[in-house]
């Protein structure tokens, strides 16, 4: 908190026994944030002399759990938090936004609150004031919340010690990380003498490279430059494997190997009921993403199905099984790929022919590019 802003909260809290929130001044955004890094560790801290010194004198606050709503005095709300803080509780903020109201500043954000035996999400909004010269909270209010499964598994010890390595805060019980994000899975694989480890979250992926809590390498997001090859092909599951490929002296690429089929060969699909047959081809294959460490970062380097198989029955296509291997190293110190592919083109569900192709691709700009072969000299003119 600067040094001015002091004053000035000083001069507007003189002599003021309960807060104005008619003329509440508008807080600046590292003020009002401070408060509620207070307010949170105060709770985590299990803080309630803490905690309490941060209300408004004419505090008001509205409790919603589920379809239950309370509204409560500051006797009466600190009566009720009294309770809640004689046990161990883990309250988290984020998508934090302040903003001007006419009874002061507004923060707004996604709380996320549980406990051993109860966990609920939702919206909160803090609308701050000043009394005695201090930011103080002058009204409290949980605009919605979800309650979370009492019957959701928690997170194991070997999981949680994985994702220590990704997030900063892991609650195990809830299967919850840094401000609330759901783990949906958690996968690890040996790699390189440390440990691949794969989170999906409710809030995309990550995926690193780990010695003990320390990622070596790491990317975020959706992993992976690309996906299926189109058509009616779809990712029916997919699998972390370390070690999969030397791609420079000492440096080895981790894999996410994704079995292909058809969009009705996906776990929990359910197709629509218009009195149509299914589909009357079939679709099977593997993909292959492969992810190498380049400066503390993990990047995908290389993404084609090794196997893509259609029935085709009423179209035209190439089917293809490949084997993807190491070539010569290039100038870059990276190994080149080759990628060594029997294709067979099919029509109408018959195949029409086969035959061999080999492609090599080169490491260019943190990336394997397929090589572009050199033109051939052109005959001069007789």
């Amino acid at each position: 908190m600067s040094a001015l802003w002091c004053a000035a909260l000083l001069m507007m809290g003189a002599g003021a026994a309960r807060a104005d929130l008619a003329s509440a001044p508008e807080l600046p955004p590292d003020v009002a944030r401070g408060l509620l890094q207070r307010w949170l560790a105060a709770q985590n801290d299990g803080d309630f002399a803490a905690y309490q010194a941060l209300y408004a004198a004419a505090f008001t606050g509205v409790r919603r759990s589920g379809e239950r709503t309370v509204e409560l005095d500051r006797a009466g709300w600190m009566r009720d938090r009294a309770r809640m803080f004689k046990k161990k509780m883990r309250v988290a903020a984020d998508a934090v936004t302040t903003s001007r109201a006419a009874g002061g500043t507004v923060l707004r954000f996604r709380q996320t609150w549980s406990s051993a035996t109860y966990s609920d999400v939702g919206r909160k909004q803090l609308t701050l004031t000043v009394e005695g010269g201090e930011p103080r909270i002058a009204r409290e209010e949980m605009l919605t919340s979800v309650k979370d499964d009492p019957e959701v598994a928690p997170l194991s010890d070997a999981e949680v010690a994985a994702l220590r390595c990704l997030f900063k805060d892991v609650d195990a019980r809830w299967r919850r990380v840094d401000g609330g994000v759901t783990v949906e899975k958690v996968e690890t694989a040996p790699h390189a003498g440390a440990t691949a480890v794969w989170a999906t979250t409710s809030n995309g992926e990550a995926l690193a490279i780990c010695r003990g809590t320390r990622a070596l390498a790491r990317t975020d997001g959706y992993v992976g430059l690309g996906g299926p090859p189109g058509g009616i092909f779809a990712v029916t599951s997919r699998e972390l494997r370390g070690d999969y490929l030397e791609v420079k002296p000492g440096v080895w690429a981790l894999a996410v190997v994704s079995d292909l089929g058809t969009y009705e060969d996906v776990p929990g699909y359910v197709g629509s009921n218009d009195g149509q047959e299914g589909l009357e081809d079939g679709a099977s294959g593997t993909l292959l993403e492969l992810f190498a460490p380049v400066g503390g970062k993990l990047l995908a380097m290389y993404s084609a199905p090794l196997v893509a198989s259609e029935t085709c029955n009423f179209s035209s296509c190439t089917n293809r099984d490949c084997t993807l291997t190491t070539g010569k190293k290039g100038a870059s110190g990276w190994f080149d790929l080759i990628e060594k592919c029997q294709l067979t083109d099919v029509e109408q569900g018959h195949e029409v022919k086969s035959y061999r192709k080999n492609t090599r691709y080169v490491f260019e700009n943190d990336n394997y590019v397929q090589a572009i072969a050199p033109s051939k000299p052109s005959k001069p003119p007789r």
